[in-house]
């Protein structure tokens, strides 16, 4: 077993402590429905999955799969579309980073609730449950969403909300 030296160790907190702060900043700019401000968060090759398993039909499922570009078109025209307009508020906790393959990646697990609080009456609910899987580059002082699945447990989310999680 290798161990740390204190150097190394310092730069271990500083790279988790950028993770943090892009992700951080990324849930609360989806939380403000900023979501050109979410794009800020992520690299140029950014690709964004939706999915689960269904015991149901024994499958996995894709709900949602886009390239930055794909999620950009979607971003920028979701004030167009008839949805479900009741404010989410994502909470994540950060459950393991590691070293990926490459220079400055790594692959980081999230734990994800999502809230949904109605605007008739103000009762708050827990919406879906799962995890961020995503794929984190360092970019200078910098870290950038490079990729990102939500694999739900949560299966059963209703009809016409179109806002990623």
């Amino acid at each position: 077993m290798a161990f740390m030296t204190d150097e190394r160790l310092a730069d271990g907190w500083e790279v988790e402590r950028a993770i943090r702060a892009a992700l951080y900043h990324a849930a609360y700019s989806l939380d403000s429905e900023d979501f050109m401000a979410f794009l800020d968060w992520c690299a140029p090759a950014f690709s964004y999955r939706i999915t689960t398993y269904s015991p149901e039909i024994r499958r996995e499922m894709t709900w949602l799969d886009k390239d930055r570009e794909g999620m950009h078109e979607l971003l920028s025209t979701l004030s167009k579309h008839n949805r479900d307009r009741t404010p989410i508020v994502r909470h994540w906790s950060l459950m393991m980073v590691s070293p990926a393959l490459g220079d400055n990646s790594y692959d980081v697990v999230s734990a994800l609730q999502v809230y949904r609080t109605h605007t008739d009456g103000g009762v708050t609910s827990l919406y879906a449950v799962g995890r961020y899987l995503d794929h984190v580059v360092i970019e200078g002082d910098r870290a950038l969403l490079a990729a990102r699945e939500v694999r739900l447990e949560t299966r059963m989310l209703g009809t016409g909300y179109h806002v990623p999680f």
